[in-house]
């Protein structure tokens, strides 16, 4: 991923957490002053992942600073530059509402993060925090050890501690400070004993404190352990690759119960694979190289960030229920954010998840490794959305699937090849309501896409017109 960022505007011997993309930029000096950051080696593989180019050249402008008023300026001193997404990080406790001026280029990542409140711009991210080292795997018990360790800084905690304590099946392994690290922070002795609190437990209670996240959900997840995690409208970060429900998520007034379920369905295998999966996460995806590379290399973070998504949202919000079919469904990422944000939408995915050349001559073969992750993301869509469905075929063999003029929308994302871009804008014509949309994404990217949208749209005599927000996502209106 090529990114730009202000020189003038970035104070480099002072590192911060959230210039984690910078990372290699800094000395190991300046690094060294953060014990987070401390000798991890993020560093050198941040830099494999992240390019840093002009203006001109990058794929996305980086802010300089915590997110506050002056990010809009700062989108207006750059807007120039093809309108190209600016990236901004936000490692603190503060979860108020994001501003409604908010640029639509601006896509703001923050540690606190209510869901309720989320807006289109906004999405969770980790907070960072120093790696503590897979542990031993342990054996499933008849009950498992549950651990905190910290202040009861926040109403969940206190209720959670509360009712663990009267719960029979569990052992408990809490450490209660009278405040935030026992007033000391930087205390060794008390970072070893917070530490071995949670290596020597099976589960770690995750809740909130001063902020709607939870530095001790990662350091858990680092160990391997497994976290109960107490949904405070708590939004989780990579929810499109990351199964979160295979860990205990719950509220205090449920801990007990949630807990004893999942203990229950354990055993000495399934309980040795949670606590890797525990430990493959935090590497894959939440430690700040981790992270910086699923922003970098993962397929679906353009549709992550919601370009297209968000455009086509805002023309179907005042429409009531409809229905709708997307064509190249991938992992889910777009249907999901639909379908989150759209509740009376019916969308039917088409997919052959099956190996195809792409419009640049490459050979996509989802047998080699990648097809069972993809396979996963899209059931775990199915599972979660009554109102969505797959068809595994190809666009061409699924249309006989759709009756005329039965759906409020076509979304073409399928093959970008110039022919079948065409096809798909042809055959899916007439599925479409008058006054319906056929839209697609890739335009101005993709010249064979380029090139077939504009046959079509000459087809048929009316010019294509971009979504909002993306110069790559484009529309027609069907008369």
């Amino acid at each position: 991923m090529k990114i730009w960022y202000d020189e003038t505007k970035l104070d480099i011997n002072n590192f911060k957490s959230e210039k984690f993309l910078l990372l290699p930029q800094y000395s190991n000096e300046v690094i060294n002053r953060d014990n987070d950051f401390k000798n991890n080696k993020w560093s050198e593989e941040i830099q494999l992942n992240i390019e840093y180019t002009s203006i001109e050249d990058a794929d996305y402008i980086l802010y300089h600073d915590k997110y506050d008023t002056g990010i809009n300026s700062f989108s207006k001193e750059v807007h120039d530059y093809n309108h190209k997404p600016i990236l901004a990080f936000f490692n603190d406790d503060d979860d108020r509402p994001i501003s409604k001026t908010l640029a639509d280029n601006i896509y703001v990542f923050r540690t606190s993060i209510n869901k309720s409140r989320q807006s289109l711009n906004e999405f969770p991210m980790p907070a960072w925090s120093q790696d503590f080292g897979a542990s031993t795997i342990r054996p499933h018990t008849s009950k498992p050890v549950v651990s905190f360790c910290g202040a009861l800084t926040h109403p969940a905690r206190y209720e959670c501690i509360k009712n663990l304590k009267d719960n029979n099946y569990v052992y408990t392994n809490f450490i209660i400070r009278d405040s935030f690290w026992g007033g000391s922070p930087h205390n060794s002795i008390i970072r070893e004993e917070y530490v071995d609190n949670i290596k020597e437990s099976d589960m770690v209670l995750c809740s909130r404190g001063a902020g709607n996240f939870s530095y001790r959900l990662y350091e858990a997840l680092s160990c391997g352990k497994i976290p109960i995690i107490i949904d405070t409208d708590i939004s989780l970060p990579c929810y499109n690759v990351i199964d979160w429900e295979k860990f205990i998520i719950t509220t205090p007034s449920n801990i007990n119960k949630d807990i004893k379920k999942w203990w229950d369905n354990m055993d000495d295998k399934k309980y040795a694979e949670a606590q890797q999966y525990s430990r493959f996460i935090y590497e894959q995806y939440l430690t700040p190289s981790g992270f910086a590379k699923y922003i970098s290399k993962h397929n679906t973070f353009k549709t992550y960030i919601r370009s297209s998504g968000m455009g086509l949202y805002s023309l179907l919000k005042d429409k009531g229920p409809i229905k709708g079919i997307e064509i190249g469904c991938y992992e889910g990422v777009n249907a999901t954010f639909l379908l989150e944000t759209l509740p009376d939408l019916h969308l039917t995915g088409v997919d052959p998840y099956d190996a195809y050349i792409d419009w640049n001559g490459l050979d996509v073969d989802y047998s080699q490794g990648e097809y069972k992750l993809v396979r996963e993301s899209i059931e775990k869509v199915n599972q979660r959305f009554t109102r969505f469905n797959i068809v595994e075929r190809t666009s061409d063999d699924a249309v006989v699937e759709f009756e005329d003029e039965s759906v409020d929308f076509v979304f073409v994302d399928g093959l970008h090849t110039y022919e079948q871009t065409l096809q798909d804008c042809i055959n899916y014509l007439p599925k479409v309501k008058s006054g319906g949309i056929i839209c697609g994404h890739d335009y101005n990217i993709i010249s064979a896409v380029t090139r077939a949208v504009n046959e079509f749209s000459a087809i048929h005599s009316k010019p294509v017109k971009a979504l909002k927000s993306s110069t790559q996502a484009w529309y027609w209106i069907k008369d």
